[in-house]
């Protein structure tokens, strides 16, 4: 009888220190699902200050080019002609480092484009002059 009892005692143990242990681990994942929350929101945050330095960066160097007095009726001028800049560039004309980056990338994709143009036509006037000679 006493070994029964003291198994079942053993048991109730067993059984509160389960039901204990799901309490404190439902409190932990309610914790971690806290963490992970501002986790993402300390990384949101990292980004809209990212992205404000930029923007903050953007319009300085705006500011900083547009007092040239060249600059300023050169953009007078690009803002007229903004038809042209979507045609070429796919994008809408204003003074910003992204469309500078996509107008240096044009003209170099242009240049390298008419230097393997004449590259390729040295060749084929080499191999026509090579065909003509051994007629």
């Amino acid at each position: 009888m006493k070994k029964i009892g003291v198994l079942v005692f053993l048991c109730l143990i067993f059984f509160a220190q389960v039901v204990y242990a799901e309490g404190v681990l439902g409190d932990l994942e309610e914790k971690i699902e806290g963490i992970e929350d501002t986790k993402e929101n300390i990384e949101e945050g990292v980004e809209n200050i990212k992205e404000t330095k930029w923007d903050y960066l953007g319009e300085k160097w705006k500011s900083a080019f547009l007092k040239n007095k060249f600059v300023s009726v050169a953009d007078g001028f690009f803002q007229k002609i903004n038809f042209l800049f979507v045609v070429l560039f796919s994008e809408n004309y204003s003074l910003s480092l992204i469309l500078f980056f996509i107008i240096i990338l044009w003209f170099s994709f242009s240049l390298n484009l008419v230097k393997y143009s004449q590259i390729i036509l040295l060749f084929h006037l080499l191999l026509q002059l090579q065909l003509d000679l051994d007629l």
